[in-house]
């Protein structure tokens, strides 16, 4: 997946199952923006914003949200 995980920022995720992560060797697959601190921390931030915005729909719609 990419494209919108960075809100702009050049990202991309891989999604597998634990048993196939396992079959992967280190530096087996290759992105461009893979592992920097910038492009974590892009992430990290969308991830942190998405999620507060998640949370405040939510409890707005009425549900109770823990946080």
């Amino acid at each position: 997946m990419a494209k919108g995980i960075g809100n702009g920022f050049p990202l991309a995720a891989v999604v597998t199952t634990p048993e196939i992560a396992k079959s992967f060797q280190q530096a087996l697959h290759v992105n461009t923006f893979g592992g920097n601190p910038l492009a974590c921390a892009v992430a990290s931030t969308v991830l942190d914003v998405r999620n507060i915005a998640a949370i405040v729909f939510l409890r707005g719609a009425g549900v109770c949200v823990d946080r």
